[in-house]
């Protein structure tokens, strides 16, 4: 017995410094066991470990199960019968907790159900160096005698629920992704610990292979804005009663987009029949998918939540009696989905309720009412309020933070959405930026406040995408995991790996809008992004000529230099859009508006193929439309024919930002000068007439014809009757910053300007300009008698030197 137990010591400290041996000269050094009994991801694990190991050794590791005799070393996965006579005990282990144990010649790789020993097969192969970077590139090592060392690691996820909301799935779907490319994509999205899907509903488009309980969704209906699934809209033609009264007190009808979905509307919360239908519906939703499936994969979390683009709560008498008591808003919405919470808890006790919480209406949370076990919060920190590029402890941040932990205080189960640079309307025109340095520490606060899961939204654009998109998404799931890990290192195995010869180049090109956005003090809003001050014409013709010497070291047609082209894109876009500005300085380095122009499309085309869709016909649309916005000069209106070249620059169509959520779009007009006009419907009467008034949020009234351009505002009060386009000056000269915009109809009219802020070096007069718009009013709110639509127009904007004062 004393020589046994010398031996069994002898074997630990032999481990312990020499590591655990997998293989040796090609060879296998170990065999690979299972248990009798396994389910989904253990299949996966138990195949991935013996794919990697082969493919980084070039052994073919045999596979037992552990009813058959076992000796020598072996790797056991999952729960198995010698884990258990070895003391390791994972019964009580969480869904996503994993165990890697070294005991002599034997090695144990397991956790909790259903996803604890893939994770725990996934960070060893991780340690070994094989690393999953997107759904096109993976890291394997050749390492045919494999021994690691310091293998014991328990560990279970930071954030318990991870979701990155990319967009791509959908994209995917329309644009007819091969099926082995879908797969792919999801499978990076679990090799790098994500637990979430799609994220928006609906079971048309293909989804995760794994789903945290946070993440199991009904596909019955949308992920977000669902009441009206529940409550339907199409019931205001029958009770009003149902739905929310309005300051006047007449009830707001909801504005039906398609079948059950809806905006601009609520519902009255303290409705007992309104609360009857919304439970009747939810049990029936429940029910039906708990009619196949089990336990296993059953929809946990049913989102009832407020509709879109209504920032406000019901106001008839019994509902602002009951905040009046209670304390706020959230008290009342509290006193409605708690009920329902309760109701659906007696009959399926594992559901969660989930709703918006800081989010339309609902912006302070409850004074005295505490939410039930099996309510959960969506947390929704605001895009137009909070600074992505920098962590919520940070200072700009600091209201924003203050409203999360008030939250938080107030009780209850709290996941997050939260943001990053967005793509699409958002990043238009694009900017050269990151967010990562965010990450960490936005991580550890989630970690120590609780948060049980996170939706990141920061979809990628479809033609002008992010900078760095892959590596974002890559660091984002492996610190939402473990947020104490060093970002530094994770960020080398990346850029390495995936843009090979090009990577010292694109590590510095990093390296560099990193520091440039950490030097910006101001906030820096994720949907009204000021141009950052490091993107100086320098900093572009660098970084242009940077890259084209980087292209040379990478092979023609090779997935490094697309890559590389990808990278490009905004930066070619940025100079583009300043050409006019920046001719001589393309002259010096050789180069032309039309050379540019052409490698930007190329540039593009690369990324818009690089999926192999079948149907790439939408992107498509939206490149020509870039190009259009980049090479078409639009004329100088009759009006400033005589104003020299110099001294004027013409804003069309192009440059506008639609709002269908408030009314706004933008439309085809035979009497707009350039085909096109951005045209404002709103929401409502209120948004029409001299003399009404928009109420814009809950703090800020204005009017229907004020417009603003930076410190200068407009209210049109004579509104011409002939229903035609008329030119309107603002009162003073205004100076171009890298942010401007020009906004009216209650922020659904907007039109970017920071394209034309120039970094003078000094010079303030370069960005100094008067604005003139020319506007267009229609309908009897404004022409009494007219038989048209009430509605605003808006074709052109036009910037003009203001003359010199002698």
């Amino acid at each position: 017995m004393r020589k046994a137990r010398l031996t069994v010591v002898l074997l630990l400290l032999t481990s312990a410094a020499f590591g655990f041996e997998f293989s040796r000269d090609g060879q296998p050094s170990c065999v690979l066991v299972r248990p009798v009994e396994m389910t989904g991801l253990d299949f996966m694990a138990l195949e991935e470990l013996k794919t990697y190991l082969g493919k980084m050794t070039g052994a073919e590791f045999s596979v037992r199960e552990e009813t058959e005799s076992v000796t020598g070393p072996a790797v056991y996965v999952g729960k198995t019968q010698a884990a258990k006579e070895q003391g390791i005990d994972v019964s009580a282990f969480g869904d996503e907790e994993w165990l890697i144990s070294e005991k002599g010649d034997r090695l144990y790789l397991t956790g909790g159900h259903p996803a604890g020993t893939y994770y725990a097969v996934r960070s060893l192969l991780e340690k070994a160096g094989c690393w999953s970077l997107a759904p096109d590139q993976e890291i394997v090592p050749v390492r045919p005698s494999l021994t690691l060392k310091n293998l014991d690691e328990h560990k279970k996820p930071a954030v318990p629920g991870r979701n990155f909301y990319d967009g791509l799935p959908g994209k995917m779907n329309y644009t007819k992704v091969p099926p082995e490319k879908v797969q792919a994509y999801w499978m990076n999205r679990l090799r790098n610990r994500y637990n979430g899907g799609h994220g928006f509903g609906g079971s048309k488009v293909r989804d995760a292979f794994y789903l945290s309980k946070y993440f199991r969704l009904t596909h019955q209906v949308p992920a977000f804005h669902t009441m009206s699934y529940y409550i339907d809209p199409a019931l205001f033609e029958t009770h009003p009663e149902y739905f929310a009264m309005d300051e006047s007190g007449a009830r707001v009808r909801p504005k039906i987009l398609s079948g059950k979905t809806a905006m601009h509307s609520g519902y009255c919360y303290t409705n007992p029949e309104v609360r009857k239908i919304a439970l009747e519906n939810l049990l029936k939703v429940i029910a039906k998918d708990r009619e196949t499936g089990s336990a296993d994969d059953w929809p946990i979390v049913y989102e009832f939540s407020a509709l879109d683009a209504f920032p406000k709560v019901c106001l008839c008498p019994d509902c602002k009696k009951l905040v009046a008591e209670k304390g706020s808003n959230a008290d009342l919405l509290l006193d409605f989905v708690n009920d329902l919470a309760t109701r659906i808890r007696e009959k399926y006790p594992d559901v969660l309720l989930r709703t918006f919480a800081a989010y339309s209406g609902v912006n302070d949370p409850p004074g005295s009412t505490r939410a039930a076990p099996n309510l959960l919060w969506q947390y929704c920190d605001s895009f137009s309020h909070s600074d992505c590029y920098k962590p919520l402890t940070h200072p700009v941040n600091h209201a924003q933070l203050a409203q999360l932990r008030s939250w938080l205080a107030s009780g209850g189960l709290m996941a997050v959405w939260d943001y990053g640079n967005i793509g699409g309307t958002y990043f238009n025109p694009p900017r050269i930026e990151c967010i990562i340095d965010s990450f960490p520490d936005d991580l550890k606060l989630f970690r120590e406040s609780g948060i049980l899961s996170v939706f990141y939204e920061c979809e990628t654009g479809e033609v002008i995408r992010q900078n760095f998109a892959e590596l974002t998404q890559f660091l984002y799931g492996h610190l939402a995991v473990d947020p104490d890990q060093d970002m530094e290192a994770l960020i080398r195995v990346f850029m390495e790996g995936y843009y090979g010869p090009a990577a010292p180049m694109l590590r510095e090109y990093l390296e560099t809008i990193r520091a440039g956005v950490r030097s910006v003090e101001r906030p820096q809003l994720t949907n009204r992004v000021a141009s950052w001050p490091y993107m100086t014409l320098s900093f572009m013709m660098d970084s242009y000529l940077k890259f084209k010497e980087a292209e040379k070291k990478t092979e023609p047609d090779s997935v490094y230099r697309k890559r590389l082209h990808y990278e490009m894109i905004p930066l070619l876009y940025l100079m583009l859009q300043n050409s006019d500005a920046y001719k001589s300085a393309f002259e010096k380095i050789g180069i032309s508006e039309a050379g540019l122009l052409q490698e930007f499309k190329n540039c593009a085309e690369e990324f818009i193929s690089c999926m192999d869709g079948a149907d790439l016909s939408r992107p498509r649309k939206t490149l020509a439309a870039a190009l259009e916005t980049l090479s078409l000069k639009y004329p100088v209106p009759e009006k400033f024919r005589d104003v020299p070249p110099e001294a004027v620059r013409v804003v069309g169509p192009a440059r506008f930002r639609q709002f269908p959520n408030v009314g706004s779009s933008i439309v085809e007009d035979p009497e707009a000068r350039y085909g096109k006009a951005i045209k404002g419907v709103g929401k409502d009467t209120s948004w029409h007439g001299v003399n009404s008034v928009i109420q814009a949020s809950k703090t800020i009234r204005v009017a229907p014809s004020y417009f603003m351009f930076e410190n200068a505002a407009l209210t049109i009060t004579e509104i011409p009757q002939d229903e035609k386009y008329h030119w309107y000056r603002f009162p003073m000269p205004q100076e171009l910053t890298s942010g401007s915009y020009l906004w009216g109809q209650a922020w659904a009219f907007q039109v970017g300007l920071a394209h034309l802020f120039v970094l003078g070096d000094g010079d303030r007069d370069i960005n100094l300009w008067d604005c003139w718009m020319s506007l267009k009013f229609t309908g009897p709110a404004w022409v009494p008698g007219s038989a048209k639509e009430n509605a605003v127009y808006l074709d052109a904007v036009v910037l003009v030197r203001p003359e010199k004062k002698e």
